[in-house]
């Protein structure tokens, strides 16, 4: 390899497959112990911001979900006893 094209790979940024270019946007909410709320919000773009809100609750209601079924414990050894009856265990 030349050390021409060398240098064109080294000052060529790397993409990332499925990747869009752009930027991040941060949606954060932080309690101080005080009591005392911050927020950063995307600024001007409120269905943005919305969104943003929407994937956070969704997520947690996920965490919480898989915490629960993770507690639960169901007769007969659950979804892994169900599996290992149909494997014949």
């Amino acid at each position: 390899m030349s050390d021409k094209v060398a240098k064109e790979f080294e000052t060529q940024k790397p993409q990332v497959p499925g990747m869009p270019e752009g930027k991040s946007v941060t949606l954060s909410v932080t309690l101080h112990p005080n009591g005392q709320i911050d927020f950063q919000l995307p600024a001007g773009n409120k269905i943005l911001a919305y969104g943003l809100i929407e994937v956070a609750r969704a997520q947690l209601d996920k965490v919480y979900l898989m915490s629960e079924l993770k507690q639960a414990v169901p007769p007969r050894g659950g979804m892994e006893g169900l599996l290992k009856r149909m494997n014949g265990g």
